[in-house]
């Protein structure tokens, strides 16, 4: 049905100010949704996220619909799939501890850097179990995840998660600039000094040397953990296991503190009502003296969706605007030692 609807010239200004790469019809949709849910829960004026993904279809399998699944994607869920052969591998020593600090904010998603350490895997089992080329490690993870990232859609789009919160988040387009970034942020690269850089290396997953990059024993752990998507079905309504969850807590806690104790800082925030991006943003910058405002933005924007990821905190929304609410695994998080 098409309904005509008549706007002031200063309306149309004022929708062009805060929508940004949507339609006007998308955007006139959304708020009419927003309106009939505040509508429809008046006593509390509170529309509230889904706490839990919708599980998709009982007819979804496993695996995406034929038409929308070329070999070449098939051959590469094949391929990251347990059990692997991971008796074969064993982990490099690092060459330097982990930097105990927070987690740079364009490192945003861990399930990108799950991708890779298992990628990773297969590639050094597929080399005798030995370290592999790192420009080969590059080229290959980055063009795999770019397939996984549409699997990974159309699950987002089945499953109707909203922005921000797909699963599919922080895997590459199938483009050199997106594969670029993937590189640079997750995959990783040594600089012209010799030094890692990319959040597989700052968090002790990998070891890059002379060229070659290989698994070390925290990646190689990590590897081994069952992954609902990975190993089980594409569409999963999850995106880490028990087992995942545990692993990346106890890392942070025993090897990056400074970072776990600034995810129960912001969960302490989040139940005391700076549960907005701007009044977190402004008791960001209290985690660290040194960093500007366009600094504590980052670092705040990554740790809420690594947050996410771990299940640790949802959204509510009112009107147009999202507030963050603390789970019942993140208030149990907030005193774990």
């Amino acid at each position: 049905m098409k309904v005509l609807i008549d706007i002031t010239e200063d309306m149309f200004s004022r929708i062009n100010e805060v929508n940004k790469g949507s339609s006007l019809s998308s955007f006139i949709l959304v708020a009419i949704e927003n309106q009939i849910s505040l509508e429809r829960e008046q006593q509390t004026n509170v529309i509230e996220f889904d706490k839990k993904i919708p599980k998709p279809p009982e007819n979804i399998k496993p695996n995406p619909p034929e038409s929308k699944q070329p070999q070449e994607v098939k051959e590469q869920i094949e391929i990251l799939n347990n059990p692997l052969k991971y008796e074969k591998l064993t982990g490099v020593p690092l060459k330097n501890p982990i930097k105990n600090y927070y987690i740079w904010g364009q490192y945003n998603k861990f399930f990108a850097m799950k991708f890779a350490v298992r990628y990773l895997a297969y590639m050094q089992l597929q080399n005798n179990s030995e370290p592999v080329k790192l420009t080969e490690f590059q080229h290959k993870c980055s063009r795999s995840a770019s397939k996984m990232k549409q699997i990974l859609k159309q699950s987002d789009e089945q499953a109707g998660r909203i922005w921000g919160e797909g699963f599919s988040a922080g895997l590459p387009e199938g483009e050199e600039k997106s594969w670029s970034r993937f590189i640079h942020h997750f995959i990783g690269y040594a600089d012209t000094q010799g030094y890692q850089v990319g959040s597989i290396s700052d968090i002790g997953f990998i070891v890059i040397d002379k060229g070659c990059v290989a698994l070390s024993p925290y990646g190689l752990a990590f590897a081994k953990t069952n992954n609902p998507i990975l190993d089980t079905n594409p569409f999963s309504p999850v995106l880490f296991s028990q087992e995942e969850q545990e692993f990346l807590i106890n890392h942070l806690k025993n090897n990056i503190p400074v970072e776990w104790k600034g995810i129960q800082t912001v969960l302490r925030w989040i139940e005391t009502g700076m549960n907005t991006p701007d009044t977190l943003n402004a008791k960001f910058s209290t985690l660290d003296s040194k960093w500007t405002e366009k600094m504590a933005n980052t670092y705040r924007t990554g740790m809420l969706a690594r947050m996410f990821d771990l299940g640790f905190i949802s959204r509510k929304k009112i009107g147009v605007n999202a507030n963050y609410v603390v789970t019942e695994i993140g208030k149990r998080m907030v005193g774990k030692t």
